[in-house]
């Protein structure tokens, strides 16, 4: 890992050490998509909020599955 002015660069390895696959997250994923190719989940279009006095932005995404009393921010 190596930092530079205040920004933590990672390496693809050091990634690895820090995330491993989830075989049953790949698995909801999978379901999630194919409920969307199905038209059976609505995903709004992206919120984009820029923020110039910290050279930055911010995405917002969601997302809901229809019949589910949840959704996804």
């Amino acid at each position: 890992m190596k930092s530079n002015n205040s920004v933590l660069i990672l390496r693809e390895e050091d990634l690895r050490k820090c995330v491993q696959l989830d075989v049953e997250v790949i698995s909801v994923v999978e379901q999630g998509f194919s409920h969307l190719w199905e038209g059976n989940a609505d995903v709004p279009p992206i919120i984009g909020i820029d923020v110039p006095e910290s050279n930055g932005d911010l995405d917002i995404k969601t997302a809901h599955i229809h019949g589910l009393d949840s959704f996804a921010v």
